[in-house]
């Protein structure tokens, strides 16, 4: 038999397959068909989110159950699909001291009410939290070669979104990528992650979607805040050092040689031809070396072309363009510095 104080979590969660008795001393239904409970045995309190309907009945203040199968994590339990519940006929003896402990151990909201994106910043990651917002950016649906059998590709989509108080990029992983969304829907995102992004030395919320997220469109009346632009440099880019067409991998887009194996999807490559051009930005009286790719090339010259050439000369008509940039940690010796994040602020069309 497990016991409270035993259990050890994880920020995915850990499958525990010991059963385990409690006391259910607090218990609230929420949004979204979940329910939250405060739970108690001997040994210590914990949290439990209820997600399988099937348990639900037995979540009442003062029942005794039996938790099987149950997914813990680091701040609380969950009972999925994949666990039981089973009513106890007896009520377990709790020490007093547990019980004041139980009593501190409040509720949280995230599952009941939403979160305003400027709160975010005080939540501790790995919390999942529910936000109402503006979808103000969504980016193309990427895929991703999986780490984990049966090694199969994983859809992604970017975006951002807004309410009143701020911005928060988010990430939709999976069948959640294909959702029917677009700029300008307004949306509740039900149980994203929470975890933090650092750009140049800055901290920003980010919320991801798991298992039990799900997206309903709503109507808010809200004014939202626009997005921060949070680069850290400006700059103009004022010549070309040199373009070149590399062979990346078409899945992955690394850059690899044709007929070699790609540890990262798994397989061998597939060639694909990837543009990159090393440009000079000039700050005041100082000039950077910087190496463009493909996605951000297209900021400044919408149509790639094919040739080496053609892409050198493409770039020139576009210059001087100004830029507000934050550079990507250096890798190695290398004399060029890439960019995490690019805008184009004004171009010339020569």
């Amino acid at each position: 038999m497990n016991t409270l104080k035993k259990l050890k979590g994880s920020s995915a969660g850990t499958r525990q397959v010991l059963p385990l008795k409690v006391n259910i001393v607090k218990a609230v239904k929420c949004k979204n068909n979940l329910m939250e409970a405060i739970v108690v045995d001997n040994s210590a309190c914990s949290k439990v989110v209820i997600y399988n309907k099937t348990c639900q009945p037995f979540v009442v203040e003062g029942n005794a159950v039996m938790l099987l199968n149950t997914l813990v994590k680091a701040s609380e339990i969950i009972v999925d699909q994949q666990s039981r519940m089973a009513l106890l006929p007896k009520a377990l003896e709790i020490p007093r001291k547990i019980m004041d402990q139980a009593e501190m151990l409040q509720l949280s909201q995230q599952h009941q009410s939403d979160q305003k994106i400027e709160n975010l910043t005080n939540i501790a990651d790995s919390t999942t939290v529910t936000i109402l917002g503006q979808i103000t950016e969504l980016k193309e649906i990427q895929t991703f070669p999986s780490k984990y059998p049966p090694f199969q590709d994983v859809e992604v989509r970017n975006g951002s979104l807004s309410d009143d108080t701020g911005c928060v990029e988010f990430a939709l992983w999976r069948k959640l990528a294909a959702s029917k969304i677009q700029v300008g829907d307004t949306v509740r995102l039900h149980q994203m992650t929470k975890s933090t992004s650092t750009y140049a030395g800055t901290s920003r919320p980010k919320i991801t979607s798991g298992r039990y997220t799900s997206i309903e469109h709503t109507v808010a009346a809200f004014n939202i805040k626009e997005p921060e632009d949070n680069f850290a440099e400006d700059g103009v880019i004022e010549a070309v050092l040199n373009a070149a067409l590399y062979t990346a991998c078409s899945q992955c887009k690394t850059s690899t040689k044709e007929g070699q194996f790609c540890f990262r999807c798994n397989t061998t490559v597939t060639p694909i031809k990837m543009p990159r051009c090393e440009v000079l930005i000039k700050q005041e009286d100082d000039y950077t070396p910087v190496t463009l790719f493909k996605t951000q090339l297209q900021d400044i010259i919408p149509t790639i072309p094919e040739e080496v050439s053609d892409l050198t000369s493409s770039i020139m008509t576009h210059l001087p363009t100004t830029i507000r940039f934050t550079r990507s940690p250096k890798k190695g010796n290398s004399s060029s510095t890439a960019l995490s994040k690019m805008k184009v602020v004004s171009t010339t069309t020569n």
